[in-house]
């Protein structure tokens, strides 16, 4: 029976630069959904017309149907494939930023569920907290389970017993009891939502090939996860998988993967080298947030854009941002206080709020005539820069709207303009015998060796570099 007519708008903030602030500092390291408080939704208008059937509260959304509540008493429910005539194909699930709790998440007295055929989708903490909730059969037309969807339920927990990968339709939905090295197994084809979220017995997993999609919040704050392999047919990796995956040190994207969610890696503070594929066209906000040891990123000529905070609060001292990029987003080198120079490519028009602010050892900034606003606080606090490179005439510099409002420009606008100029091009080093003896002999004679053989980065030139060298000769 239908009992009334409702228009709901979805009005979620969108928190892009949500790590600003400092990425998650206040959020609990465990519980439910919490994680999805850090996934970025858009604004949407739908309209529905909201009705009951047994013990259960949809929304009729005109196409298609969706289980939105039940009533708290039920014990058994069967949730029907069609309803009006229509498909029921969502389970609803926690919506950030609205009163909506999970369809099922007050049901405690609740035994057992069976869900028909036609739905699809069983949402974020859906079934959350059914405490008495031992039976649950799932049609084969589900493909998206979402995050803590049957957590502290003891359905959830004999499935641990019986394997600590609990695997629905080849999701894999659930691997919070496992620990060290997990290897998992070739069935799988989507590894869900949240699946090992705050998992800290995790040391190493290994992904196979047929896994395409790791989703959202996957291996988030799984601490002592030090080592991932991702197989060659992943092309999705999801907002927040590996955020606060503090022992990891590096990681290898395959070419396979077109997308890398916002704040992918954000806060993995042991993580010092990406490369970064040439199937990415955008670096998404807050990727590498938070990367304090991250010195090396390379960055391909395929990426367009680099979001808000991308590389904030990393300990890159050099990074080539390829020409192919025309948009950075705010705040997205801020911090980065080893960053000693930076070429601004062409194409690019403003330079944003906030973008290399904080960068404290920044010297030297080119900048195309491409630009035409300089944002507020662009470049605060960079008391060293010296030198601006501007590829155009005095007269165009002048055409740039520069914001300094509570002098949040003036480093900037104190530094050497130099007009119709790029920065003096640095040494190039050969990988050679002879930089190799070259360099050698500077270390034994302690004279001195030119900066292009800090090859880690260091502002040290030592026997590291050497090995490094050689290690390279080798390698040619």
């Amino acid at each position: 029976m239908m009992t009334k007519i409702s228009k709901h708008k979805l009005t979620a903030v969108f928190m892009a630069c949500l790590l600003i602030a400092g990425m998650g500092a206040s959020l609990p390291a465990t519980m439910g959904a919490e994680p999805l408080a850090l996934v970025a939704r858009a604004e949407e208008e739908a309209e529905y017309i909201e009705g009951t059937y047994g013990d259960l509260t949809y929304r009729n959304y005109g196409t298609y149907i969706e289980i939105s509540k039940c009533d708290e008493n039920a014990t058994s429910v069967e949730i029907p494939s069609e309803i009006d005539g229509l498909p029921v194909t969502n389970i609803a699930g926690y919506e950030l930023g609205s009163s909506y709790l999970g369809a099922f998440q007050k049901c405690i007295n609740l035994t057992s569920v069976t869900i028909s055929e036609n739905v699809t989708s069983i949402g974020n903490s859906a079934f959350y907290g059914c405490d008495n909730l031992t039976s649950v059969i799932f049609p084969n037309s589900v493909t998206s389970i979402g995050n803590s969807a049957f957590s502290k339920t003891p359905w959830l927990a004999k499935k641990q017993k019986e394997n600590p990968l609990v695997i629905v339709n080849d999701i894999l939905i659930d691997g919070t009891a496992c620990s060290g090295d997990i290897i998992i197994p070739e069935s799988v084809t989507v590894i869900g939502d949240g699946a090992f979220i705050t998992c800290t017995d995790l040391t190493s997993v290994t992904i196979p090939n047929s896994v395409t999609v790791i989703e959202d919040n996957a291996f988030w704050y799984c601490t002592n996860l030090s080592t991932i392999s991702i197989s060659d047919n992943v092309t999705s990796i999801g907002a927040h998988v590996f955020t606060y995956c503090t022992s990891l040190i590096s990681v290898d994207i395959p070419n396979s993967v077109t997308k890398i969610g916002w704040g992918a890696f954000g806060e993995c503070t042991s993580l010092t080298s990406v490369t970064i594929p040439d199937s990415i066209t955008t670096i998404e906000d807050a990727t590498f947030s938070e990367c304090t040891s991250l010195t090396s990123v390379i960055i391909p000529d395929s990426v367009t854009t680099i979001g808000c905070s991308a590389f904030e609060h990393t300990s890159l001292s050099s990074i080539n941002i390829p020409k192919s990029v025309i948009s950075i987003g705010v705040h997205a080198f801020e911090e980065c206080e080893s960053l000693t120079s930076i070429i601004v490519p062409d194409g690019v028009t403003t330079i944003e709020d906030a973008t290399f602010s904080g960068c404290t050892n920044l010297t030297s900034v080119c900048i195309p005539n491409s630009v035409t606003n300089i944002e507020w606080k662009a470049f605060e606090r960079c008391e060293n820069l010296t030198d601006i490179y501007y590829t155009g005439t005095e007269s165009e510099w002048y055409v740039i709207e520069i914001d300094n409002f509570k002098y949040g420009n003036d480093a900037l606008l104190n530094a050497t303009i130099h007009f119709n100029s790029t920065p003096p091009q640095e040494e190039q080093l050969e990988v050679s015998v002879s930089s190799l003896i070259e360099l050698n002999k500077a270390l034994r004679t302690k004279k001195g060796a030119p900066w292009k053989y800090d090859l880690n980065g260091d502002k040290i030139i030592n026997v590291i570099d050497l090995a490094l060298l050689k290690r390279q000769l080798l390698g040619k």
